[in-house]
Order: structure tokens, then sequence, then C-alpha cells
């Protein structure tokens, strides 16, 4: 007789989109952060969207190790802005329609975060399935600590945001269509 299985039935399928600007001093780290992740992403998508320092090329080195990462490099200049970054977020939307994914997340290129992390939030939402976003405190170096942004109990920042694709949907889809903090 084979004795029950103890193990835990696969966690849904997660995809991130990351939109990156001369980010080539940060993103190794966040590239290892979610490279040790427990639960890896299906896919993550890495927008360049126009860097002048290597970011591209910190970028490359990965996706070789690391099957589910695509780079998408938008050539070009110019002024940065929220709507460029909504832009580079949209265009890497559009490299996750041939995948099969319950959640989506909007990942920063200067974050790092635990291995648990994304399983962690996962647990969360199918703890709850009315949850239709998620995500953790970010805290920010300030000499040799760590301390907490402070940000409304009811808000998730949108730098590691974790969205359930329904929910995703029912706000447009489209980063530009999010809501977003106050810029103050």
């Amino acid at each position: 007789m084979t004795p029950p299985s103890r193990e835990h039935p696969p966690a849904p399928a997660y995809v991130l989109v990351t939109a990156a600007r001369n980010e080539a001093v940060f993103i190794a780290d966040t590239l290892e952060a979610v490279a040790a992740q427990t639960h890896r992403p299906a896919r993550w998508v890495i927008v360049d969207d126009r860097s002048t320092d290597g970011t591209s090329e910190v970028v490359r080195k990965y996706m070789p190790v690391c099957g589910f990462i695509r780079l998408l490099t938008i050539p070009g200049d110019g002024a940065t802005h929220f709507g460029k970054k909504a832009a580079a977020f949209n265009a890497g939307l559009e490299l996750l329609r041939d995948v099969d994914y319950s959640y989506v997340g909007n990942l920063d290129a200067d974050i790092t975060l635990p291995p648990s992390y994304y399983e962690t939030l996962l647990r969360e939402f199918e703890r709850d399935p009315a949850l239709g976003v998620a995500g953790g405190e970010i805290y920010s170096k300030s000499g040799s600590d760590f301390v907490p942004i402070n940000a409304a109990a009811d808000s998730v920042p949108g730098a590691i945001q974790l969205f359930r694709k329904s929910c995703f949907a029912d706000v447009g889809g489209r980063a530009d269509q999010l809501p977003q903090p106050d810029e103050r």
C-alpha cells in the first residue's frame, strides 16, 4: 500500500513584468532574488526602456540559466516619466499572451525579495478567493539600517504588486489604467 502523498498541490502560475531604465547597478540583485524564489514565475518579461548603462547586458547574462526570463528592448532615448514606465509595462504584457497564468505581477528593477515571497503571496490568494491584489512592505536603506517606507495599510506599493489575473482584467489589464499612489 502506498502512503498518501504529503506534497502540496502545484502552486498556480504567475508572471512578472519589470520596466527598467538605467538599473544596471541594481538589477542583478533583483535577478538573483527572483531566481532564488521557492516558486518561480512561469515567465518574467524585463523591458529595458531605453537604458544607456548596460541594463540589457546584465539581464542577458541571466537568461541562459533562467529560461523563464524574456528581454524586450525599447530603442531610443527621451525623458523619463510615469507614462513611459506604463507604456514599457504594457509592452511587456504583450509577451505574455502565450502563457497560461493566474497571477500577474509588477516588480521594479531595484527590489530584492526573500526566497519565499511569491510562494507566500500565492498562498494568501488561495486562502482568500476575493483577494485581488497583494504585496509586501518596501524597506529603504538608511545608513546601515533598513527602514519601512510608509504606505497606507490598505495599499500595495506598485513596485511589488501581484494581481489575480481576473482582478487585473477588471481594472483594465493595462498599467496606465491601474490606480497609482498619490504623487505628493
